[in-house]
């Protein structure tokens, strides 16, 4: 939890930087920060500038200003059907943490994102990307249509707030209180629209991955390691670009069939010929400290322990230490009827968490694997292609797509839900504002204020509610 700290120390430090500096008199950081609109205040840094207005113009003007009405038109109908669907989402969620005593039912949506501690610090460039290309279209979408609408922009901005990067435009106000009701909604709903349209976008390039890559890599078989962690305990027989064909006997065809296989796996035994046992046995038998019987004394990492689970010949004659390639390649049983002929069913000796299976994977020998499933989970990263091409970095290539694809959509959906809920100082406000003056326009102005603060209210105490919620979850878990 040093996060906790150390961000808001290097803030502060930043902060007590500009202060100082500004006090002092330096007027080359003073027209430095003007120069290029730059801002500093504690946990926020901001960049503003008018330099780009031209170009949103000109992006406007290439399309024709009937199209843009009616994408936008489209908008409003989508940014509208949101709101009770957004604030029946945060009221379900409230209802399942009070009411239920499942604890999966208990979780809930709005998590907030904190580096290091609910987001591994390896994902945080996913992070910081998906949220500022997310931020930067849903402000498009809202200067787009204000040009669309004859609503001069003043400007538009970046900052960094905290640990989160945004965006935001800054609209002339006269203009925009010049429009009609219709005609602020297109421009209220336009960042909430594209960022359905980029979850839509994104959706559908997740389906047509496999065509994507097509040319590069196939998906034809098994699934392939595109990276490995030097802790992983399967380091130094499974490399990048191990292409993994099956789990304790099942086969592989998807990184989805690993880690199912891997979350169901049981522990079975192994069928050996009673004969040959004969020799094997043996009666140097101890505990380790975890409470799993030991027998094989020379530390060979090819042998281990396999006991039955009754006396073979007497009493005694029940551990046998084996080595543990050849013997698991025979057949699984759960006991001794299993097996054929006069073979036995031997179970190896571990603990209740612990498994012993068989990896099988192209090119190499089996992996025999001995320990806790979900370490191979932890500490292996799969696809599902395979490159055309033997370079090392095409392997990274599709998994760091998907991963890029997957959170663009998590973050795009956080938006939209956010700026839909009818809240103090999100689009919600404007929208449901706006909504308001349209539907019920023949209403007096005083009850329509008062319907839309009270609504607002709401909205904001139910967002406040839920993301206190989150946080938490987060912080139970992680504690």
């Amino acid at each position: 939890m040093w996060v906790a700290w150390t961000v808001p120390a290097v803030w502060l430090l930043l902060a007590v930087i500009d202060r100082v500096v500004k006090r002092k008199g330096r007027q080359r950081y003073r027209l430095f920060l003007e120069r290029y609109g730059l801002s500093v205040s504690l946990g926020r840094i901001q960049f503003y500038t008018n330099r780009v207005n031209h170009l949103l113009v000109r992006f406007s003007d290439f399309f024709p200003r009937r199209w843009l009405q009616a994408w936008f038109t489209v908008g409003v109908v989508i940014g509208l059907v949101l709101i009770p669907l957004s604030v029946g989402v945060l009221v379900f969620t409230l209802r399942s943490f009070i009411v239920s005593s499942d604890e999966e039912a208990r979780d809930p949506l709005l998590v907030p994102v904190l580096p290091g501690v609910n987001l591994p610090w390896s994902q945080l460039v996913y992070f910081l990307v998906t949220i500022a290309v997310s931020g930067v279209l849903h402000e498009l979408g809202h200067a787009v249509a204000a040009v669309s609408e004859n609503v001069h922009i003043d400007g538009v901005g970046l900052f960094f707030f905290v640990m989160y990067p945004g965006a935001f435009v800054d609209l002339h106000t006269q203009h925009v209180t010049t429009l009609n009701s219709i005609q602020k909604l297109r421009i209220f709903c336009a960042g909430v629209w594209h960022n359905v349209i980029i979850v839509f976008v994104c959706l559908l390039a997740l389906y047509c991955l496999p065509w994507i890559l097509f040319p590069l890599f196939t998906s034809t078989q098994g699934a392939v390691v595109n990276g490995i962690s030097k802790n992983s305990p399967v380091y130094n027989n499974l490399v990048v670009g191990s292409v993994i064909l099956s789990v304790d006997g099942q086969s592989v065809h998807s990184k989805a069939d690993w880690m199912a296989l891997l979350s169901k796996i049981s522990q079975h035994g192994f069928c050996a010929n009673k004969s040959s046992l004969k020799r094997m046995y043996t009666r140097a038998v101890s505990l380790s400290l975890s409470g799993v019987v030991e027998c094989c004394q020379n530390e060979s990492l090819s042998d281990f322990c396999f006991h039955s689970s009754e006396p073979l010949w007497d009493t005694k004659k029940r551990y046998f230490c084996l080595n543990a390639r050849k013997f698991t390649a025979g057949l699984h049983c759960k006991q001794t009827s299993d097996c054929l002929g006069k073979s036995v069913c031997l179970h190896p000796s571990l603990d209740s968490e612990s498994r012993l299976f068989r990896i099988s994977h192209v090119g190499s020998k089996d992996v025999i694997f001995v320990g806790h499933p979900m370490l191979l989970h932890q500490t292996i990263s799969l696809t599902d292609y395979r490159p055309r091409i033997n370079l090392f970095a095409f392997y990274r290539l599709p998994g760091v797509t998907e991963t890029f694809l997957l959170y663009l959509i998590s973050m795009s959906s956080a938006l939209a839900i956010l700026n839909s809920v009818p809240v103090y100082y999100l689009d919600g406000q404007w929208i449901f504002s706006a909504a308001v003056d349209t539907f019920f326009k023949d209403w007096s102005e005083e009850i329509r204020t008062k319907l839309t603060s009270g609504i607002l209210m709401i909205g904001t105490v139910l967002l406040v509610l839920n993301v206190i919620l989150g946080l938490t979850a987060v912080l139970n878990v992680n504690t």
